[in-house]
């Protein structure tokens, strides 16, 4: 946290917020269709006549598999508003990536979303 700029204070009576940090995944199944080269030939004789055809095609085959998405959520909260009752939230903030992806670069996905803590989102969100 600190490599990330937070001031750790030892003390929780001096610090004045305080960061919820969250970690979940999603599964969900995913259809789709995965489209195979396909030829066949027919080959004969007509009267005196031989032929033969090779004709290419595609053939869909469906197929379903499932996609775990691993999520983190970062909330803050001023201390002050914690000591009155109010969980008003100061700042939110999530990310998500594919499960393969995240175990294989937690740091660089969680560095993603410091980058942005602290950011107003709608203001990069295009139009």
């Amino acid at each position: 946290m600190i490599a990330n700029g937070f001031n750790i204070v030892a003390e929780r009576s001096s610090a004045k917020y305080l960061l919820d940090f969250q970690v979940g995944s999603k599964t969900s199944k995913m259809d789709s269709v995965r489209y195979l080269p396909s030829s066949s030939r027919t080959s004969g004789q007509i009267g005196d006549t031989l032929y033969s055809e090779t004709t290419d095609s595609t053939q869909a085959i469906p197929y379903s598999y499932n996609y775990t998405v691993k999520k983190v959520w970062f909330k803050l909260y001023a201390v002050e508003d914690i000591k009155k009752e109010n969980f008003m939230t100061a700042w939110e903030g999530y990310i998500g990536a594919e499960e393969k992806v995240y175990e294989e670069n937690t740091r660089g996905i969680l560095r993603n979303l410091f980058d942005v803590f602290g950011a107003n989102y709608k203001a990069h969100t295009p139009n």
